[in-house]
C-alpha cells in the first residue's frame, strides 16, 4: 500500500460523505465514492436483464462488470465497461439496484478488490460499504463517530483534527 486508506462507514444519514471528502481534502487524499462502484454494477445488472432478487443470478455475471474508477480534474467518473456511467448510476431505479448486488458477497469481494487496487497507488478516504476494517480506518472513524449527534462545523472540525493528529502519530 502506498501511504493509507480510511474506510469511513456508520448509519444511513450520517454524513459519511460530507465527512469523508473533508477528511481527504484535508490530508491531501483522493476521496473514493465506492457506492457509486456498487451502483455502477447494479446498472450493468439492469442493463442485463438480471433480475436484481436472484443473488446466485447476479453473483454470476458479477464479473462481466468491469468498474473503473478515474479523475479529471479532481471529479471522479465511473466507467463501466468501457463507457462513462457517472450520470447514469445517479437515477433513482440504479439506487435500489445497488442496494440488491451489494448484498451478493460476490459483488462485495470484487468491488473491495477494485477498491484495494485503488489504494495500492494513492492516499484514499472511502465511504466503508464493506471495506474490511482495520487500523487504517480505526482512527478516522474513530473522529467522525460522534457527528451524527453533534451539529455545525464544530464538530467536523474536531474529527477532522482528530484524524489529522493521528496520521501525523503515524496510527493512520
Amino acid at each position: 500500500m502506498n501511504g493509507f486508506a480510511i474506510a469511513i462507514d456508520g448509519p444511513a444519514g450520517a454524513g459519511k460523505s460530507s465527512v469523508a471528502r473533508a477528511v481527504a481534502r484535508t490530508l491531501n487524499a483522493t476521496y473514493l465514492d465506492t457506492g457509486a462502484m456498487y451502483r455502477a454494477v447494479g446498472l450493468y445488472m439492469m442493463k442485463s436483464g438480471v433480475p436484481l432478487d436472484m443473488p446466485a443470478l447476479i453473483a454470476a455475471h458479477a464479473d462481466d462488470a468491469h468498474v473503473d474508477v478515474r479523475y479529471e480534474n479532481g471529479v471522479q467518473h465511473i466507467d463501466l465497461n468501457g463507457e462513462d456511467v457517472s450520470d447514469a448510476i445517479r437515477e433513482n431505479a440504479v439506487s435500489a439496484a445497488a442496494s440488491a448486488v451489494s448484498a451478493v458477497p460476490r459483488v462485495r469481494e470484487l468491488m473491495v478488490a477494485r477498491q484495494r487496487e485503488i489504494a495500492a497507488k494513492t492516499d484514499v478516504v472511502m465511504r466503508g460499504h464493506g471495506w474490511p476494517r482495520h487500523r487504517h480506518a480505526r482512527a478516522a472513524r474513530r473522529a467522525a463517530q460522534d457527528l451524527p449527534d453533534r451539529e455545525g462545523r464544530g464538530a467536523r472540525a474536531e474529527a477532522l483534527s482528530r484524524a489529522e493528529g493521528a496520521r501525523r502519530k503515524g496510527r493512520l
